[in-house]
């Protein structure tokens, strides 16, 4: 007698679900999967576009810094008018080379740094697939062992039906059974996480199909790698000439920064210009244009000449007694000459 067991339902559904988006995959190398995660891996997108960026500051490094101007007009008293124009042009003697040279040692450890995270991308594609192959290589032997249990359960309970054993025999068959049944599930969910995981690193979605073609005796096989010298390991492996060149880029920085501490010689040129004389100004109640006139004089004769009130003329001399008489300050008898500052304020 043959028994269907909830756990044994569960492991055939969780193995369908498996080897049935399996089959309907496209079966692909670890190479292959290797060199899809090189291009589709967005860590390694974001590394290549800081090429780009650190690119650029090299070329922003390599230009000399541009000329200023400036204009200034200032309106002083008395109708003054200042207008000045000035130019200042950095020579930038001492700071360029260093500035290049600090940017160019940036360039090589991002470059190497992204040959560092390619290598780190491509083995860890490599142990999440050696993981995967691991992993279903236990189902199947779990599953090749469950089967031989369940034909040994079968046949100790005809065996017992025909009295040829004991039912304490049977049981311990089928509880050996449900054992490498429960074994069975877990290898199954051992595989599907190795493969998410595997699509995770590759750049895949979670529910793209997937299916290795090679077995896990022939990863296993591949020829390892010869151990390297010093002098070779810092040919081959860019995790270490990265380290080199951060050292490299950190000397060039503080030459840099000596760079920038010493002085720098600046071009300056200035033309400044000084106006006199009448002025129109703006005002937020409307125009006001200020002047001088000169003095009105009547037909041809001279301007009549005041005397303070209570003074008279005696001759071309006064007294002293008539001058004394003449209060100081006193309003004059006639009226003045038109002449002095004058102003028009139009209004808006």
């Amino acid at each position: 007698m043959t028994r269907t067991t909830p756990l044994a339902v569960a492991l055939g559904f969780c193995g369908l679900l498996v080897f049935t988006s399996g089959a309907r995959a496209q079966e692909i190398s670890v190479e292959q999967l290797v060199a899809m995660a090189l291009e589709r891996s967005p860590e390694l997108q974001a590394a290549r576009t800081e090429i780009g960026v650190v690119s650029a500051q090299v070329t922003q490094a390599a230009l000399r810094p541009n000329p200023m101007l400036a204009a200034t007009q200032e309106q002083g008293g008395g109708g003054t008018l200042v207008t000045t124009v000035g130019m200042e042009w950095p020579l930038d003697l001492f700071r360029r080379p260093a500035r290049l040279a600090s940017a160019e040692r940036a360039v090589q450890v991002t470059s190497l740094s992204v040959r560092d995270r390619e290598r780190l991308v491509a083995s860890a594609v490599r142990e999440q697939a050696g993981r995967l192959l691991a992993a279903q290589r236990t189902l199947d032997v779990t599953n090749e062992s469950l089967t031989a249990a369940r034909r040994m359960r079968d046949l100790l309970e005809r065996r017992v039906t025909e009295g040829g054993t004991t039912r304490l025999d049977a049981n311990l068959a089928a509880v050996e059974a449900m054992r490498l049944e429960a074994e069975a599930a877990i290898a199954a969910g051992d595989v599907a996480a190795a493969l998410v995981e595997l699509k995770a690193t590759v750049g895949l979605a979670p529910d793209a199909p997937l299916m290795l073609a090679d077995s896990l005796e022939v990863v296993a096989g591949a020829p390892v790698v010869p151990r390297l010298t010093p002098t070779a390991a810092l040919e081959a492996r860019p995790d270490l000439r990265e380290a080199i060149a951060r050292i490299a880029s950190a000397d060039a920085r503080a030459g840099q920064a000596r760079e920038e501490a010493r002085t720098d010689v600046t071009l300056t040129a200035g033309y400044t210009r000084m106006r006199f004389g009448a002025r129109a100004s703006r005002s937020p109640g409307g125009t006001a244009i200020r002047g001088r006139s000169p003095p009105r004089r009547r037909s041809g004769r001279a301007p009549k000449r005041c005397l303070p009130r209570g003074s008279a003329r005696r001759g071309p001399r006064s007294t002293p007694r008539s001058r004394a008489s003449g209060r100081r300050g006193a309003p004059s008898s006639c009226t003045p000459p038109l002449s002095g500052p004058w102003r028009v304020r139009m209004s808006k």
